[in-house]
């Protein structure tokens, strides 16, 4: 979280795979997270690792992104004590 943007750090490990209801859905943010792949990350043992920081206006596009379905990010991600970002942000 920097400033009301969400940034996911160069070195996170991002999976390959999507949900295709998600890519039915929604098939302008998944074609957003292919350009945003293809262009800041690299293809790594079946996962892609971002080369560079990736910046999202909110939690839960940076989770979608992220997890290649909708997520609530508020509640999905966690910090090493198990913390929700709600929780630790809030």
């Amino acid at each position: 979280f920097d400033g009301g943007r969400f940034v996911l750090l160069a070195g996170s490990i991002i999976d390959s795979s999507y949900s295709e209801g998600w890519k039915e859905s929604f098939p302008s943010a998944s074609e957003e997270r292919n350009q945003i792949l293809e262009k800041s990350a690299k293809l790594e043992d079946g996962v892609f690792v971002l080369k560079e920081n990736v910046t999202f206006k909110s939690a839960n596009k940076a989770g979608s992104f992220a997890a290649g379905r909708n997520v609530n990010a508020w509640t999905t991600w966690k910090n090493e004590s198990g913390m929700t970002m709600d929780e630790a942000l809030r």
